[in-house]
């Protein structure tokens, strides 16, 4: 963003009472303009659309070929991303948004911040279920990976796992998984099907 100072690891931007005026398709460099779109969102009492748009920085993390790619699986990078990922969700005084409102978010820090998505995704899981929201998940262009997310959630939910639980499930993949890693012998098994497991061992 243009119009905000750097962001420190606690702070956050709002953009409150976003009005949507335009129809599109793609994201990035497939983003096009598809014609104009009337905005229904009811307003607030205050008198604004009751959207507000969130900016959080997600850290820069190596590329998948450069072993400190991993580092993000690290208890101060984790602990990093969930505190920032709270400061923005949690409730305050500046946003009209309740409990139980929808985040709508993504692949949050992948791409050209080389996050890991199955990381990344279950880290705005625990926070977000932390502030009180309810997360909707948009993958892009991602289907597998949705599905993926989806079938794990449902797995999360029926063993009753709460997220001190996921958390700790992250920090074993770290310690049983991630730190044995080197150029030559990557992950044997992904976050996703490492949990997966975990939930299958529960009775």
């Amino acid at each position: 963003m243009i119009f905000t100072q750097c962001l420190h690891p606690l702070e956050c931007a709002f953009i409150m009472g976003t009005e949507r005026f335009s129809e599109y398709e793609g994201y990035g460099k497939t983003f096009t303009f598809k014609g104009n779109f009337d905005d229904n969102t009811l307003i607030n009492r205050i008198g604004r659309m009751g959207t507000d748009i969130l900016a959080i920085d997600a850290s820069l993390c190596f590329p998948p070929t450069d072993i400190k790619y991993y580092e993000q699986y690290t208890s101060d990078r984790i602990q990093r991303e969930l505190d920032k990922l709270y400061v923005g969700t949690k409730k305050n005084i500046y946003s009209e948004l309740e409990n139980d409102a929808f985040v709508a978010t993504g692949n949050w820090g992948c791409g050209a911040f080389h996050g890991n998505m199955e990381l990344k995704a279950l880290l705005q899981v625990i926070a977000i279920s932390v502030s009180g929201k309810n997360i909707y998940y948009c993958a892009f262009n991602e289907m597998d990976f949705a599905v993926q997310l989806g079938s794990l959630i449902k797995a999360l939910k029926k063993k009753h796992i709460n997220t001190d639980t996921l958390y700790n499930f992250i920090e074993s993949y770290n310690s049983d998984i991630i730190s044995k890693v080197t150029l030559e012998s990557p992950p044997n098994i992904t976050l996703f099907n490492y949990i997966l497991e975990k939930l299958n061992s529960i009775q």
